[in-house]
């Protein structure tokens, strides 16, 4: 279900968070059409944040090293960014920058162009920094949804994991653990 105003949203959060998994849109949406069958597509998008996800099946700490590596390089670049805990396996990471409007029609080759540049600026991260956890399936992809911070982790079958989507401060990265966060999510 998607929502579009913010008093929609919080009704939505309110329903779902620990019953669903909710998520919120990396970007901005422009000039939405519905194809055929009732999809709705953007015409046009508005990047203002380019997003990583980490995950590890069995070690969870694996992926958190590589947000550590992500975040402490974007650091010492003074690139703006934001990290969260998924409340499960793994970790976001979120480069800000400046909004800018996409043309993006899959029928015009502009929605592909648009992923071939997301698909390269994190390529060449991944192999620059040693980035393994990095899911391959979200790479390239501008229109990536995330946990929304500070909701439930629920997975695709319906299972919480008892611990809720944590943003954590780019500045504790260094002087805090996995398992610290771990802990830490356990509590809304």
């Amino acid at each position: 279900q998607f929502t579009y105003t913010t008093e929609d949203a919080w009704a939505t959060f309110r329903k779902w968070n620990g019953e669903s998994s909710c998520f919120i849109s990396t970007q901005g949406y422009d000039n939405l059409i519905y194809e055929q069958g009732g999809r709705q597509v953007p015409r046009s998008i508005i990047y203002g944040l380019t997003f990583f996800d980490f995950d590890h099946e069995t070690k969870a700490e694996n992926a958190f090293a590589d947000a550590q590596r992500l975040s402490q390089f974007l650091r010492e670049k003074g690139v703006a960014h934001w990290v969260q805990y998924s409340g499960s396996k793994g970790y976001h990471l979120q480069i800000v920058h400046e909004p800018t409007r996409f043309k993006f029609n899959p029928k015009d080759g502009s929605a592909e162009s648009l992923r071939e540049i997301v698909h390269q600026v994190q390529t060449h991260l991944k192999s620059t920094l040693g980035l393994n956890t990095l899911d391959a399936q979200t790479m390239g992809d501008p229109k990536r949804l995330c946990r929304f911070p500070f909701t439930a982790h629920v997975d695709r079958h319906g299972e919480a994991s008892g611990r809720y989507a944590l943003p954590i401060e780019v500045d504790t990265l260094e002087s805090v653990s996995h398992d610290e966060i771990v802990r830490s999510a356990t509590i809304p």
